[in-house]
């Protein structure tokens, strides 16, 4: 339906479109959000069960026709849960679904050019997106149920949660606002979270990682590190089962620490630990010198040029050493020594006797 809403507030001119809807959109009644595009002169409707559709207008604004939007690769599906829409100011359709969030990038007739879907492997904390608004720097700002999410425009994305100060992890579905101000709204499920995009600050953390315990074959041991070179460590042959905890100083918003870590003489590559785990373990090592590298990103992903360093020496048993293949050359000389003397006897006793 659509009307025009008179200055006393009373809905004339009222239309519906029932005889329009064609037979694959049957089920459109079920609408999540309507957003107006005066660039093409469009309707983008999200329903709930029936994905995005897309209403094209006349020119007194009465709806010509309903189509499904662009199915391409990569696109939305055609029942895909439509949350919240967002059209930004270069041109871009921002679809957010119970899937990820799409972006669409719109050519002049309102096609789509390109479309990028956006979820949990491209740095969101979950796949259900709220509620979408952008700032006046061309950021993204996406509202989940696990968290605030800014996506800036290289598509780096930084995860805001309570500690930041947002009222819940939950945020309620197309429940945002961006005033002339430039300030951003969202609502969640404990209340409305305001905040000035151009001063949220980001915490650039450099410090190096902390090593806080060192297990040995389930032995902490902490204790035989030297106090005065924390840096290194020295273990016998059979001590080769090793568990490393670590910690970033950075205490505030521990989960959005990236660590990366290498133990060189075993590891080939730098490898990646979340920052929920803290921790890495290394079974059955062979005897020999290893380092053990770990550092941190910032917030925001950008990992600093400062990293944490422990050497580590698994010493071979004594036997293996080389005091112990001399020892084996001596007592492998005297032996010669003997049994050339005892045989040399034997053979003069032998000709003596005949």
């Amino acid at each position: 339906m659509s009307f025009t809403l008179t200055n006393d507030f009373e809905l004339v001119n009222r239309v519906t479109y029932k005889n329009l809807i064609p037979s694959s959109l049957n089920s459109i009644n079920f609408v999540r959000i309507v957003k107006y595009d005066p660039i093409h002169n469009f309707l983008w409707i999200g329903t709930q069960t029936k994905g995005l559709v897309v209403a094209k207008l006349n020119n007194d604004f009465t709806i010509k026709n309903f189509f499904h939007y662009n199915q391409k690769p990569n696109s939305l599906d055609t029942n895909d849960y439509i949350c919240d829409i967002l059209l930004d100011n270069k041109n871009n359709g921002w679809i957010g679904t119970k899937k990820g969030l799409f972006q669409i990038k719109l050519s002049k007739d309102g096609a789509a050019s390109k479309i990028n879907k956006f979820t949990i492997r491209d740095g969101l904390p979950s796949n259900l997106i709220q509620s979408i608004e952008t700032d006046k720097q061309g950021n993204i700002w996406i509202g989940t149920n696990k968290g605030l999410v800014k996506l800036n425009q290289a598509y780096k994305t930084t995860i805001y949660d309570i500690n930041d100060g947002i009222q819940n992890y939950e945020f309620s579905e197309h429940s945002s606002y961006s005033d002339p101000n430039g300030l951003l709204y969202f609502g969640g499920i404990n209340g409305i979270s305001e905040f000035a995009p151009n001063k949220t600050k980001q915490v650039n953390y450099n410090e190096p990682v902390n090593i806080r315990d060192i297990i040995v074959n389930g032995i902490n041991v902490n204790d035989r590190r030297p106090k005065n070179d924390s840096t290194s460590l020295t273990l016998r042959h059979f001590e080769n089962n090793l568990k490393i905890n670590f910690l970033s100083p950075y205490y505030y918003n521990q989960k959005n620490c990236k660590y990366a870590y290498i133990l060189e003489g075993f590891d080939q590559n730098w490898l990646m630990a979340s920052a929920s785990v803290y921790a890495t373990n290394y079974k059955n090592l062979p005897v020999g010198n290893y380092t053990f590298k770990i550092k941190v990103s910032n917030e925001d992903g950008t990992w600093g040029s400062d990293y944490t360093l422990l050497t580590i020496e698994i010493k071979p048993s004594f036997w293996l050493t080389f005091p112990a293949f001399c020892l084996y050359i001596i007592v492998l000389y005297f032996l010669i020594i003997l049994i050339s003397s005892i045989t040399k006897k034997r053979l003069e006793k032998k000709i003596k006797r005949n």
